[in-house]
């Protein structure tokens, strides 16, 4: 919220004498004026509020992208990367790429060698983000780099990808209830209502992309954190929901998922 004070006794002594009343007046652009009597104004400031669109709170705009502020340490844009408004599942990107592909498979991962493959197709051969030498090139990298984030490539400098404690923020800090038909749209996800100010996200149930194949999509959604898991070079924490649970679960990296971008405040 953004406020600029002007104190009563500094309006007062725009009065032209000591008998007349000084009104403070704000015009409209409607043409209509609603005035006050300075005596009975404590403060006057300007207030940010957010207004609705297609269904969520839009608290601000940065080029083509908007965002809301729902109270936590970040700002949330209101619709995924690729996308252009909240009830669109937006593009789907392998963790650490900022393009998408036909298929998303360990062997096509752009941040490994893509011959050596565990059971489930996920690399062992990683060549950056990695801290365990039996999954490739060590080097201790934990969280993506601007190069290899989805958000900042797409979007541009002021956005990227939340770190999993900004999206546990996230989680824990709205009350959220799944919609089968968002805003009208036909669309299932999670509405979010800050419980800071009431204010509103949307996240689609996207599903997710995987070889060459869309799978879930109005059943679940997974979302990228910027953060790899904690105790495994070839996951990364993600926001994982559907109709009956949310929450962050480590998810294979190589798999195309969901982008939701930040902003700093």
């Amino acid at each position: 919220m953004k406020k600029f004070i002007f104190s009563v006794a500094a309006l007062s002594s725009l009065a032209f004498s000591s008998n007349a009343v000084m009104f403070m007046c704000v015009k409209g652009d409607d043409g209509n004026v609603v005035s006050f009597e300075v005596e009975h104004v404590d403060e006057v400031y300007y207030e940010d509020r957010a207004v609705m669109e297609n269904g969520v709170s839009v608290s601000g705009r940065i080029g083509d992208y908007s965002y809301v502020d729902l109270g936590l340490s970040v700002k949330w844009a209101t619709f995924n990367v690729g996308a252009t408004k909240p009830n669109e599942y937006g593009k789907y990107f392998a963790w650490g790429e900022t393009d998408t592909k036909e298929s998303y498979s360990g062997s096509n991962y752009k941040l490994s060698e893509g011959k050596k493959l565990d059971d489930m197709d996920s690399p062992m051969d990683f060549t950056k983000y990695c801290g365990n030498e039996s999954y490739g090139t060590v080097d201790n990298k934990n969280v993506l780099e601007s190069t290899d984030d989805a958000a900042f490539v797409n979007w541009g400098s002021d956005w990227r990808m939340p770190t999993s404690e900004e999206m546990q923020e996230l989680i824990d800090g709205c009350v959220w209830e799944w919609t089968a038909d968002f805003n009208d749209s036909g669309i299932s996800g999670f509405v979010g209502v800050s419980k800071v100010n009431k204010n509103i996200i949307f996240l689609p149930a996207a599903g997710n992309r995987r070889d060459s194949n869309l799978y879930s999509e109005g059943s679940y959604g997974r979302y990228w954190s910027s953060t790899l898991e904690k105790s495994s070079t070839n996951k990364v924490d993600c926001f994982y929901f559907e109709k009956e649970d949310f929450k962050l679960l480590p998810d294979y990296r190589f798999c195309g998922r969901s982008v939701r971008a930040v902003v700093a405040k």
